[in-house]
């Protein structure tokens, strides 16, 4: 391999290197932000979800408190004027006054500048309205103020003896989630948490301050796949701007090495050719010169004129396969016409010696549609190969033919040295040669090539297989 060849495979080597090496850096610190970004909205989801569910227990409080003092039952309101300040004085007596403590309180409101000598609808709804945004306020701040002692216990007991609720907890999580954009399942304390989970901080929903915290956390078992998900289209923007430059990478490598083999190939080429072409010239300058220095008898002159037109025609045939596979490489389309297929074998195999012929099984009228020189061509090529390579001492060359499956099997075989199975998917291209048989047997490699040609031309395939214990078939399938 030339050495500029090298070097730019290197380059691009380090290239693809360094953009795989920017893109995972990319990705695992847009990973990484996107892990921190999850925690801190879920954490912050769940203690928005704590906050709201105080909120509910506190709201849910209040109504009882007002539905305690807007019933006449149990609590009484009146009112009068303080003489002294001229101001609306309300009181909120108990209907069932408690054994000790405070059974009544009074107030005036500074926004009420009414005076009332006794109680109205309007006035004791403006007062309803003022005690029950004071308690609110007050539980908001987790106390309760003793308004009456009646009152006061109720309110304890509704505000502090149940404890909160982890379903209301849950209900809540889900739609502060929800808020953020995420739709994860996850668990409340779980009993164990796993190592590969998600876990909240730890969150107080005791209610009484002065117990013990109660503490409650969210725990997110599939946390990382949902942060893999959320990068997914960032993901795939990178993978494909990371496979784009190895796609191109890989595709300049094989024009390089495609263009290396095919450098190889035009200098195996040119060298074949040029023995190829040397060796009939060498022989018919020799063998003119000789005639033109020497007297001959006529037998000898006929013989040397033989050489002559042995040596030509071998140029003429070496010239005209070069030109077919040519023509077939521009147009790959010959003139077709119906022809006699066994009549076609049986000339192919003519001054071919050690051809056993197995072509009983085609019927004399069987014909198909094809160009009829160029079938033959392709057969006595593959007959010359097989004679190429046959063991010299013991050829054994077959020529069969059937008709299978709407299908004309055409088989040549051989017991010669056979082909390496990583070398079969190779021997019909063009101009290429066995490495290690060059030197052993001559040729310029278009044999093979010009019988694939011809063969797919006319709709067919050919293959190559092992030949048992030695050798190799050829088999060509033709559509009939």
């Amino acid at each position: 391999m030339k050495k500029s060849v090298i070097w730019a495979i290197c380059l691009m080597t380090v290239c693809v290197i360094g953009i795989s090496a920017l893109q995972l850096f990319y990705s695992v610190r847009s990973f990484e932000s996107e892990q921190k970004a999850f925690s801190r909205n879920a954490n912050e989801a769940f203690r928005a979800s704590v906050d709201s569910t105080f909120s509910i227990r506190t709201n849910q409080v209040v109504m009882q408190f007002r539905n305690w003092v807007s019933d006449t039952g149990f609590v009484k309101i009146t009112c009068k004027v303080n003489p002294a300040y001229g101001t609306t004085v309300f009181t909120m007596k108990e209907v069932d006054p408690s054994k000790k403590g405070q059974t009544q309180i009074s107030l005036s409101i500074e926004d009420f500048t009414e005076k009332v000598l006794s109680i109205t609808p309007k006035a004791r709804a403006v007062f309803i309205d003022h005690i029950v945004k004071m308690a609110k306020a007050d539980l908001e701040k987790n106390y309760v103020f003793y308004y009456t002692q009646k009152l006061g216990d109720s309110l304890n007991e509704a505000r502090f003896k149940t404890p909160i609720d982890t379903a209301i907890v849950r209900r809540e999580l889900k739609r502060e989630l929800s808020k953020r954009g995420i739709s994860l399942d996850f668990t409340l304390n779980p009993k164990k948490d796993k190592p590969d989970s998600f876990k909240t901080e730890n969150v107080n929903i005791e209610i009484k301050s002065n117990k013990m915290p109660r503490l409650v956390h969210a725990t997110f078992s599939n946390a990382d796949l949902f942060v893999f998900s959320q990068l997914k289209w960032a993901i795939f923007g990178s993978a494909i701007l990371l496979l784009l430059p190895i796609f191109c990478f890989g595709y300049a490598l094989r024009l390089l090495l495609s263009q290396e083999k095919l450098s190889k190939i035009k200098d195996d080429f040119i060298n074949n050719m040029t023995h190829e072409i040397h060796t009939p010239l060498a022989s018919i300058v020799v063998t003119a010169e000789a005639l033109r220095k020497f007297d001959h008898d006529e037998q000898s002159r006929g013989h040397y004129l033989d050489i002559i037109l042995h040596q030509s025609k071998r140029l003429d045939a070496l010239s005209s396969e070069i030109l077919d596979s040519a023509r077939f490489e521009k147009n790959g389309v010959v003139s077709k016409k119906r022809f006699l297929v066994r009549p076609m074998l049986l000339e192919a195999v003519l001054g071919i010696d050690s051809v056993q012929v197995s072509v009983d099984s085609i019927p004399d009228d069987f014909w198909i549609v094809g160009n009829k020189e160029l079938f033959e061509r392709a057969i006595r090529n593959l007959l010359d190969n097989s004679l190429k390579y046959a063991v010299s001492d013991n050829v054994q060359i077959g020529l069969s033919a059937k008709i299978e499956s709407k299908k004309l099997l055409i088989s040549v075989s051989d017991n010669g040295q056979g082909i390496p199975n990583h070398e079969k998917s190779r021997i019909f291209d063009a101009f290429y040669r066995i490495p290690s048989q060059t030197h052993e047997v001559k040729g310029y490699g278009l044999g093979l090539h010009l019988v694939r040609q011809v063969v797919e031309n006319h709709g067919g395939t050919i293959s190559v297989k092992d030949n048992f214990p030695s050798g190799s078939i050829f088999e060509t399938a033709l559509p009939i």
